[in-house]
């Protein structure tokens, strides 16, 4: 029919996506990927690709959600169990966070740098940890993290917010 425009594919959709993201335009990345994925839903890297758009955009059960399915797709993507564990964190699914962290904190061996969302993911490990009352297991939880992220100063702001948080409430 004349001025209908014709079903986009796969291949429309993911490409459009990878460049609505690389462009910054999240929420027509975030539909785009979304589109893609209901077409191909075996497509591990397109629910990854959702779930990271959903994190920056703040959207945390939605990236729950494709991060749920990605790592049901791909079971040692260290990384995906990682995001999934923050967006858990971030939602206060507290149980959930935890053994999705601690997931990703053992598919990555302790003297590999795991990059800056596995060393993030292992800080909200160790808070988590501390907030069971496991403290000496947080202790070197977080002693690895610091021998991994010396020159990392996201980690280094976010460990001078803590100190400073407690510092406060004394």
């Amino acid at each position: 029919l004349a001025g209908q425009t014709p079903p986009q594919t796969f291949e429309d959709l993911s490409a459009k996506g990878r460049k609505a993201y690389e462009a910054n335009h999240a929420d027509e990345a975030a539909d785009l990927f979304a589109r893609a994925v209901k077409l191909r839903p075996d497509w591990t890297e397109g629910w990854w690709a959702l779930g990271m758009v959903q994190y920056e955009r703040d959207h945390y059960p939605e990236c729950r959600d494709a991060l749920t399915r990605m790592v049901a797709l791909d079971a040692s993507a260290a990384p995906g169990w990682a995001l999934l564990g923050l967006c858990e964190f971030r939602t206060k699914q507290y149980d959930d966070s935890f053994l999705h962290l601690k997931k990703a904190h053992m598919l990555v061996s302790v003297r590999q740098a795991g990059g800056p969302l596995l060393d993030m993911a292992d800080y909200h490990l160790a808070l988590l940890l501390t907030r069971q009352g496991a403290f000496e297991v947080a202790q070197e939880v977080l002693l690895q993290v610091a021998l991994k992220v010396r020159t990392n100063p996201d980690m280094t702001f976010a460990a001078l917010q803590r100190r400073m948080g407690r510092v406060l409430q004394r």
